[in-house]
């Protein structure tokens, strides 16, 4: 009979707090960036856009803050293939 691994939330992977981090900072900053190379300055001072980067850049920072807590609070993974004996191998 197989062994049926035990299924988690993918929230409980500190993996996915990176990425999700990084893609909201990547995508809500993205489009900004875009716009400024299109325009000048005095048109982007006049419209004060920047703040919404640093908007995206507290969205990151705190998700990866949750990644490291996640990690932290995570149990230590066993080493599954741990060989506790080395089996006799002799093929002649």
């Amino acid at each position: 009979m197989k062994d049926i691994k035990s299924t988690s939330s993918i929230t409980a992977d500190y993996r996915f707090w990176v990425i999700m981090g990084l893609l909201m900072y990547l995508a809500g900053s993205f489009f900004i960036y875009i716009y400024a190379s299109q325009v000048g300055i005095k048109e982007l001072k006049k419209l004060n856009i920047w703040f919404l980067t640093w908007v995206f850049y507290i969205f990151k920072s705190t998700f990866i803050a949750i990644s490291i807590l996640v990690f932290i609070r995570s149990p230590k993974a066993k080493a599954i293939n741990q060989i506790k004996s080395i089996p006799f191998l002799d093929m002649n």
